[in-house]
């Protein structure tokens, strides 16, 4: 994916092969595959066929939709529960390849850019599950506030508000892609926000939820995704939240 995102030609190239992956049948794939796969890879194929249009989908248009503007990086924060995927070995790589180092903050700790305070608030331990390990960000600019929630899903959503945790925002960072699995009915109505931003790859049929993204637009006065609306950029002017997309 990212070798696509930079070059077009390889790009050109596995198109067809995505496609094909994307639209035919995983049966099909299986009937052929037998010929050459034992049974006990066949499991580990099919995943690999169910999982690759997604990611490679969504690491591309991530890559393509990066603003130049803001590939500068000063410090990169990291959960305290990453756990152990080829994932995060990629992107532990990639932060080390720039000269950086990671920086794990302490639940409550609390950073200021300018006129601007970031508080880490979650996560409250450690879990079970990869998602709900993510690192879980509140900003605040004067009166306007954001909130940031990573991956994770309506368990973690429910520990931070009996937690205490304030997660009211102007402005929300989707969970998950908008999955069915977090953006809960309780913690939507306790962040209460007034914009809120899914971000989805379109090669992603699945996501966001049908029925996440009506009860966001039941609480939201507006409602941005990455795959039809492209990158989305939110300033704070004068106390007003301005908001420019660039589909």
């Amino acid at each position: 994916a990212a070798l696509s995102a930079r070059f077009s030609r390889i790009k050109e190239l596995l198109a067809p092969l995505v496609a094909a992956v994307k639209t035919v049948p995983v049966a099909s794939f299986v009937v052929i595959c037998l010929i050459w796969l034992s049974a006990e890879n066949l499991s580990v194929f099919i995943s690999f066929l169910i999982v690759l249009p997604v990611v490679y989908g969504n690491v591309l248009e991530g890559l393509k939709s990066e603003d130049k503007l803001m590939l500068e990086v000063g410090t990169v924060f990291t959960s305290p529960y990453p756990g152990d995927t080829s994932s995060y070995e990629i992107f532990s790589d990639a932060v080390s390849a720039k000269g950086l180092a990671m920086t794990v903050p302490e639940l409550g700790e609390s950073y200021t850019l300018g006129e601007a305070k970031l508080e880490f608030i979650g996560p409250l331990e450690e879990y079970d599950n990869l998602n709900d390990d993510s690192l879980v960000m509140r900003l605040e600019y004067g009166d306007t506030s954001f909130l940031f929630t990573g991956d994770m899903t309506s368990k973690a959503e429910r520990d931070l508000l009996e937690d205490g945790a304030n997660v009211k925002c102007d402005v929300l960072k989707v969970a998950h892609h908008g999955s069915k699995y977090s953006s809960s009915e309780d913690f939507l109505a306790k962040a209460s926000p007034e914009t809120a931003i899914i971000s989805v790859s379109a090669d992603d049929t699945a996501l966001p939820d049908y029925y996440i993204t009506a009860l966001l637009n039941s609480v939201c006065k507006n409602v941005y995704r990455t795959d039809s609306d492209k990158t989305v950029m939110i300033t704070v002017e004068n106390g007003e939240i301005c908001t420019k997309t660039h589909a």
